[in-house]
């Protein structure tokens, strides 16, 4: 009777170390498993043999240098000053071609289409995805006088204290860039009291003001 009971435990012993009878690991799973930042636990599976790991998040690699999961598209953060032309290229070395445009005239007859939409919300600018592409992303928006705190967000990138409030007569013109793999286009907003500049299904007027992002 002894000899059965060892031998039962070796058994078990025996599928604990090489899985379950229906091939799933019998180790930690992803809800035991915690990852680094900009990581995801993905169960892979291998002729009916699972296993749990952490891999770098969608939109992020992993460096070799640090061993940690970065972003493919690099958030860039710099404070803007215009040239004599009112206009800007940044930092040529990283990529980004980061254009500031001092105004922006609409009133010239041109019917350009609308692409999208910046909600103004109180003293917060969210950008929205204008046109949606894969595997695209929102890299910056730019004033043309001021430092701003960047955020991310799930919807794009939001832009903190960018509104003093008041009546605002003169343009404030802001210049994003959305940037993809395969391919690069501006997109420009200007803000004006309550001026609609193009009819589309983007447009949502929102505390009397809209800023409207157009293609460059």
């Amino acid at each position: 009777m002894k000899a059965v009971y060892i031998g039962l435990l070796l058994l078990i012993c025996l599928q604990t170390l090489i899985g379950s009878s229906d091939g799933r690991w019998n180790g930690r799973t992803c809800s035991e498993i915690t990852c680094a930042d900009n990581e995801r636990c993905y169960e892979q599976e291998d002729n009916n043999y699972f296993t749990y790991s952490c891999l770098c998040s969608e939109n992020y690699y992993r460096e070799d240098s640090t061993d940690r999961c970065v972003s493919k598209y690099p958030f860039v953060k710099f404070t803007p000053e215009l040239s004599n032309d009112s206009r800007l290229v940044v930092n040529e070395e990283s990529k980004y071609y980061l254009d500031v445009v001092a105004r922006l005239n609409y009133n010239n007859g041109n019917k350009r289409p609308c692409h999208g939409i910046i909600n103004l919300d109180k003293r917060t600018i969210s950008i929205y995805p204008s046109i949606p592409q894969e595997n695209a992303t929102k890299e910056v928006l730019l004033s043309k006088s001021s430092n701003y705190t960047w955020v991310e967000s799930s919807n794009g990138i939001i832009l903190d204290n960018a509104i003093e409030g008041g009546n605002m007569e003169n343009e404030t013109v802001y210049v994003c860039r959305i940037k993809s793999p395969t391919w690069t286009h501006y997109s420009v907003g200007m803000m004006r009291p309550s001026t609609r500049l193009c009819q589309d299904d983007f447009y949502q007027p929102t505390n009397n003001y809209e800023l409207l992002i157009d293609t460059e």
